[in-house]
């Protein structure tokens, strides 16, 4: 299927469905009068039965104050929320020396009442109800589009007003491609190759996005009978922008069983 094809509207209801599962981490910054607001990464609002986490990139988590109170991002606001670091638990996974070939991932559980709080006005994607299709019959990788979810450091904007400096944060959704990739210590990988020169609203760097969903699209029909055949599925986790070539740059995700495996178990055992 061709993304020409591809309706506006339906994009932006694959858009608006992927979001639905999207948060971002926050920090203050002392050190930039014209920003108080710093992005750190992005993630996917997960669950197992009563367990609700973010799963993110390990490098995204490394980057988290230890103590006091973490930005997030998941709704619109004019006020910056934040957690409390004692309501969340890092859940460790196994890291890679080399960043660009990881593994690089990472959950942080996130407490009652906190949790609460975020179903109220967003949705945890349920693992535990994917899990068996996505690792044993998965719809196949090249028949349908993917599409990566996040924030990105290019499309904040600051403005000051009296008395404070407003910033907006945009959640973006971006339809593509992917290449299978080989395992690296039972971790599966996908590619997202960029185009240089057909790409459209993709900034050259990706700063952000680390730790945000890869989703993968089914669809059905032809013409503007195209639509959804099933929600959009959880299918790995965007951990690396690779350096540009001659004709394109690659975003390196996390896979299915790195997420329905390795981070599904991490979860679980917590």
């Amino acid at each position: 299927m061709k993304f020409a094809d591809i309706p506006q509207a339906l994009r932006v209801d694959i858009a608006t469905r992927i979001s639905e599962h999207a948060i971002a981490f926050t920090r203050y910054v002392r050190h930039r009068p014209d920003r108080r607001i710093e992005l750190v990464g992005s993630g996917t609002l997960v669950r197992i039965g009563n367990r609700h986490a973010v799963l993110t990139a390990a490098h995204v988590v490394e980057d988290l104050p230890r103590e006091g109170r973490i930005g997030v991002l998941y709704q619109p606001s004019f006020q910056h929320s934040s957690i409390d670091r004692t309501a969340l638990t890092v859940v460790k996974l196994p890291r890679g020396d080399d960043p660009a070939i990881g593994p690089d991932l990472a959950a942080v559980l996130i407490h009652e009442p906190v949790a609460a709080s975020i179903r109220a006005a967003r949705r945890f994607f349920d693992l535990a109800a994917y899990r068996e299709s996505m690792l044993t019959s998965p719809e196949p990788d090249h028949l349908t589009p993917w599409a990566t979810n996040g924030f990105f450091e290019e499309s904040i904007k600051s403005r000051r007003i009296p008395e404070a400096i407003v910033t907006e944060f945009h959640n973006t959704t971006l339809l593509g491609l992917i290449d299978r990739r080989p395992d690296v210590a039972g971790f599966d990988y996908f590619e997202i190759p960029v185009s240089l020169t057909n790409r459209t609203n993709v900034p050259d760097k990706l700063n952000g996005l680390s730790g945000g969903g890869l989703w993968q699209v089914p669809l059905i029909g032809k013409g503007d009978e195209i639509r959804i055949k099933e929600p959009p599925k959880l299918s790995g986790v965007v951990f690396y922008q690779l350096p540009h070539t001659s004709t394109d740059f690659r975003v390196r995700c996390h896979g299915r069983n790195s997420v329905y495996l390795h981070a599904y178990d991490a979860i679980a055992r917590a």
